[in-house]
């Protein structure tokens, strides 16, 4: 009985506490930014204690704020209430470390709808030592580096260690590598590869075998391809394959990693069956056009 008190009082406080903030004092949402120190949590210990023995039921009414927050706050990438998301996040997440719904939610929506990647970043980081098994929160600082910062680098980092928890998604191994790739460092991408693939299983093993011998043959292609350009210079028109292997340019067998026999589109691009979507824009260099369409996934895969 003494117990259920406890819990009726928590949630009176704590429901008065948002009616005040609400419905009785207008001026709260036209406050200006609060400066970042005044926005940390209280910290775990501080909450610990005001808590009682209810931190997890404390946790989900901060958490219900928040997402009374997140809809105003939407509104306008300068809305005050986006401070409410973040210390809000971070209270709940101290009241409650296993508490992965908020540090996914709260950091998707303060990095996409409120530009916050830093914000979103350090409350990921925060996760990602509380839940060390969750590849979700890893995927997501994936996500902020590659398409936020354009960092490949740091991207495939964090696609990598997601791709390395059980229950990660198939893709995120080869993922990882494509970014690598991408990013310019072909070695990098293949060792990468080589190393997961003996610790993969089922569909993942098969993309990460997949995109490894893509990576595999982009040298050759691109070595291809300048011998066709060449070739085509000399000649005064695109030249067939057997035309580009008398010319000398070329030593090696004209094959891929899958054994497919290369052919040149109208841009002297070398494609296969297996590796046949290759960039068309002539702006871009033959080692960017072939990086950026050899981490497609064939069709069936």
């Amino acid at each position: 009985m003494q117990n259920l008190l406890w819990v009726m009082s928590v949630f009176a406080f704590a429901g008065a506490t948002v009616l005040r903030v609400v419905a009785l004092d207008p001026a709260y949402v036209s406050r200006p930014v609060l400066p970042p120190e005044n926005l940390a949590s209280p910290g775990r210990q501080a909450l610990s204690l005001v808590s009682f023995e209810h931190p997890l039921g404390v946790a989900d009414l901060v958490w219900l704020r928040v997402c009374g927050a997140i809809g105003p706050a939407a509104e306008d990438v300068r809305s005050p209430e986006w401070n409410t998301v973040l210390s809000g996040a971070h209270t709940a997440t101290d009241l409650d470390p296993n508490y992965e719904v908020i540090y996914d939610a709260a950091a998707t929506v303060m990095a996409v709808w409120g530009e916050r990647a830093d914000e979103a970043e350090a409350l990921l980081l925060k996760g990602s030592k509380d839940l060390p098994e969750s590849w979700r929160l890893r995927l997501l600082l994936g996500y902020i580096n590659f398409f936020m910062r354009n960092d490949a680098v740091q991207g495939a980092d964090w696609f990598q260690r997601a791709a390395e928890i059980p229950g990660a998604p198939r893709y995120l191994a080869a993922l990882a590598g494509r970014l690598r790739f991408y990013a310019g460092d072909e070695e990098g991408a293949v060792r990468m590869l080589e190393s997961m693939v003996d610790n993969l299983v089922g569909p993942a093993k098969e993309d990460a075998i997949w995109r490894l011998k893509a990576l595999r043959s982009e040298p050759r292609l691109r070595r291809f391809d300048a011998a066709c350009e060449a070739t085509r210079l000399k000649l005064g028109r695109l030249p067939s394959l057997e035309e580009v292997l008398a010319s000398g340019l070329v030593s090696e067998a004209p094959v891929d990693e899958f054994g497919g026999t290369l052919f040149f589109d109208e841009n002297c691009q070398a494609k296969t069956s297996e590796i046949s979507r290759r960039a068309k824009d002539l702006s871009r260099t033959p080692m960017d056009a072939n990086q950026v369409e050899v981490g497609e996934v064939p069709d069936g895969q």
